[in-house]
């Protein structure tokens, strides 16, 4: 089977696929686990992305060649992906290589251990905060706090409140 012959919401019986890019691993939010989109082409040339879940994530590579057997095919987003779905497999394609140099498969892009580090990532691309005054200073007008900082009186309270046990 090739890509031109796969249609939505329905099954794979068997497909081969070599993986040209893989995209970034994000951890599920709503249940435990980790997906990854993959790009990936047939033999023909023809490109689909190829979503990898949990130990899949880990276990193949940029330039693997890969077979899907008993997969899934759907659409999401207006374009066809391919998964392994409920009974389905996935396996890598051994290819004898007599008189070939052997390929060294290309080492996974090294991942973030926490979210913490996540975060710290995500902190460090943010511009500095600057404060801007609610309205321009002439050359004899004082500025006070309130007018750097404008807060409702009732968001106050809500900071104010302390209980005594």
């Amino acid at each position: 089977m090739l890509i031109k012959d796969l249609k939505p919401n329905s099954p794979v019986k068997e497909l081969v696929l070599t993986l040209v890019r893989k995209g970034e691993v994000r951890n599920l939010h709503n249940r435990e686990g980790r997906i990854c989109n993959v790009h990936a082409k047939d033999e023909e040339g023809r490109s689909i992305t190829l979503t990898l879940w949990d130990d899949d994530v880990e276990k193949f590579h940029e330039g693997d060649k890969i077979k899907i057997v008993n997969g899934w095919c759907k659409l999401f987003h207006n374009k066809l992906e391919v998964m392994k779905g409920k009974f389905g497999t996935i396996e890598k394609v051994v290819e004898d290589n007599v008189g070939e140099a052997p390929v060294s498969p290309t080492p996974p892009k090294m991942q973030l251990s926490s979210p913490t580090q996540l975060l710290q990532k995500r902190l460090e691309r943010r511009r500095p905060l600057r404060l801007k005054p609610k309205r321009r200073p002439s050359d004899y007008d004082f500025m006070n706090e309130d007018e750097l900082f404008p807060v409702e009186e009732d968001e106050y309270d809500k900071f104010d409140t302390w209980e005594e046990g």
